[in-house]
């Protein structure tokens, strides 16, 4: 199932929409869509030559910008990859993933701050995305009583690999570690042995250095350890590296004092 159904609109309609006087309109009022001549075209680009052409769609999505919900879907549309990614990242954590992580994506684009942001739209947007769904999801599995399933190899050393302190193979271990990491942080947070917002900066943390991994080339992932991932998320929280420094380390000395515990519970 497309995850484009969510906003109501199939990628082929919606370029029939857009095409003429909608497009016009848009060109009017975004000189950055001047390169391209179809949503089709957009969608065909990679790389940096996305960022402008998306972020004239960003703005005119958003409620203090355009306004202009077609462009929202529109944007929507040009995210899907990271749609399905993160919907396989937080699979394990509600039946209707789908809807969840495309409403997330839909308040991103709606609020989203295009005044002081001027770069790098989709990473962002993406990545307040899986913010958003972890802030929701999350706490949402203590309230539910019973415990989620967790799937882990009890011999995996997914806290090694989230840590750091061991290098994954493989892009599969990675995979594996980032799906495995949902799972132990549901399980942390619902037994009380880190806090909803430990959770989420440990997962933005994995997240920025697995952005790190992709774009640098990098062979192994430094987890919540990686130093860069560190400086990335304190930029884009507003906080010193050092506040950031000192939370992951609280949380994982939290993780790691409670790995005996949840190896047995889940075995």
């Amino acid at each position: 199932m497309s995850s484009i159904i969510h906003v109501g609109i199939e990628p082929s309609n919606l370029a029939e929409i857009v095409e003429g006087e909608i497009w016009d309109r848009w060109l009017g009022a975004e000189p950055a869509l001047a390169g391209v001549n179809s949503l089709a075209e957009l969608d065909a680009l990679r790389g940096s030559a996305t960022d402008g052409p998306l972020g004239a769609l960003v703005r005119l999505a958003a409620c203090d910008g355009g306004d202009d919900e077609v462009a929202g879907i529109a944007v929507v549309h040009q995210l899907e990859g990271g749609v399905r990614q993160l919907i396989r990242q937080f699979r394990n954590l509600t039946d209707d993933v789908e809807t969840v992580v495309v409403e997330a994506l839909w308040e991103q684009i709606r609020t989203f701050p295009w005044q002081r942001r001027t770069q790098s739209y989709a990473a962002n947007l993406i990545y307040d995305t899986r913010a958003a769904v972890i802030a929701l999801l999350l706490p949402d599995t203590t309230r539910r009583g019973p415990k989620p399933v967790v799937l882990i190899d009890p011999q995996s050393g997914l806290l090694d690999v989230v840590a750091g302190s061991r290098e994954p193979g493989t892009d599969e271990d990675l995979c594996d570690a980032r799906d495995q990491l949902a799972d132990l942080l549901s399980w942390a947070v619902a037994t009380n042995a880190i806090t909803p917002e430990d959770a989420r900066l440990l997962v933005e943390l994995v997240a920025a250095d697995r952005g790190a991994l992709d774009t640098q080339g990098r062979q192994w992932a430094r987890g919540a350890c990686s130093v860069a991932a560190v400086a990335k998320v304190a930029q884009h929280r507003g906080l010193c590296t050092k506040t950031v420094f000192r939370r992951r380390d609280q949380a994982l000395a939290s993780l790691r004092a409670t790995a005996g515990r949840y190896l047995s519970e889940v075995a």
